[in-house]
């Protein structure tokens, strides 16, 4: 059917009720048509169907892959291991629920908007299967009203990985709850309190680049907004040293990047601090951000130099006076390159991250 009142405040284009994709043996992948809400899928058995749509109500299958485009899942049943894989979008809630296999991957970025429950992993301590693992690079974030459960995991109720992140909102009360058979929360390794982390303090961090980070949405915070669209999280980065990160990749088959023309603190290249930084007076820290294709450098899209003391949540603005628009097609990776150039000072924590 077409024109049917979409879950949002716009119209769908296209909606799927109550069809059965589980046999087609070719994956489909949606279009980008404006945004999640446009192609709408009720009660449908899902296939390898991968793009930007909204899911409402629908079963997926085992071993589920979204490699690309942005998905909205409300109240959902996901079947073993669904992965959402680097340069994916997701925003999860209305008790969406993940059961069985390995638990969810994340290697993208996943919003936990409301009820997410991931349930009963299988046994494999040597593979460390969680109810939820944010893989290496990926990023889940959790908003004001999220609940992230779990229950019966083999393992962990949620493993965040080596540079990985998981961030919430730590000024509503509303704080996620993650629960595990055998531990709670793991960290590069290392066993947390969940609880204690939510509602004792502000996060942590690794030297290899896992994170717990609280996030204040408010005039320099993230915006927890649909799709989230980040980023990466530098952490320690050494004396004289240069780190380079992946912003967000603009697939072959993804919807364009656009950047806007009017660049502030909250719209345009923007970086935060997550712990404070302390200027020597003499070395700053250069940020930049740039454009490649494949391994190639292709050309610098913006630059700042921080030479100043900044705050725990202070945000800058690495923009430009225009826009940009990178086409999906071209397979452009964004990427941050922080180099400190202080000889002795370690930075502790800077999230270089991108608000569109």
């Amino acid at each position: 059917s077409v024109g049917t009142p979409s879950i949002g405040t716009t119209v769908a284009r296209i909606i799927f009720k109550d069809l059965d994709f589980s046999n087609e043996t070719t994956p489909m992948h949606v279009p980008h048509m404006g945004g999640a809400t446009d192609v709408q899928f009720f009660g449908c058995k899902m296939g390898m169907i991968t793009g930007t749509y909204t899911a409402i109500g629908c079963a997926f299958p085992t071993g589920i892959i979204f490699d690309a485009g942005v998905q909205v899942l409300r109240g959902c049943v996901l079947y073993g291991s669904p992965t959402i894989a680097r340069g994916a979008s997701a925003d999860w809630g209305g008790d969406t629920l993940v059961t069985g296999g390995t638990g969810t991957h994340v290697a993208g970025s996943l919003l936990v908007s409301t009820d997410v429950r991931c349930c009963n992993t299988v046994l494999d301590v040597g593979a460390k299967n969680a109810g939820l693992t944010v893989e290496p690079g990926g990023l889940v974030v959790c908003a004001a009203d999220a609940y992230l459960g779990g229950l019966n995991n083999a393992y962990a109720g949620l493993r965040v990985s080596n540079s990985a992140v998981l961030a919430y909102d730590y000024t509503s009360f509303a704080v996620p709850t993650i629960t595990g058979l055998t531990y709670e929360l793991l960290v590069s390794g290392s066993i947390y309190n969940w609880g204690a982390i939510l509602y004792g303090g502000k996060g942590i961090d690794t030297a290899d680049g896992g994170r717990i980070v609280a996030i204040d949405p408010g005039p320099n915070g993230v915006a927890l907004a649909t799709p989230f669209v980040p980023s990466v999280t530098l952490t320690r980065i050494p004396p004289s040293t240069m780190t380079v990160g992946m912003i967000c990749q603009v697939g072959i088959n993804g919807p364009s990047l656009v950047v806007p023309t009017t660049v502030s603190v909250g719209a345009g290249w923007n970086g935060r601090f997550l712990l404070p930084f302390t200027y020597n007076g003499v070395d700053g820290i250069d940020f930049a951000v740039e454009a490649w294709v494949g391994t190639s450098f292709y050309f610098a899209v913006c630059s700042t130099t921080i030479a100043k003391d900044m705050a725990e949540g202070e945000a800058f603005i690495l923009g430009i006076a225009f826009g940009y628009v990178f086409t999906a097609g071209v397979g452009w990776d964004i990427r941050v390159r922080i180099t400190n150039n202080d000889p002795l000072q370690t930075v502790d924590a800077v999230a270089a991250f991108m608000l569109p």
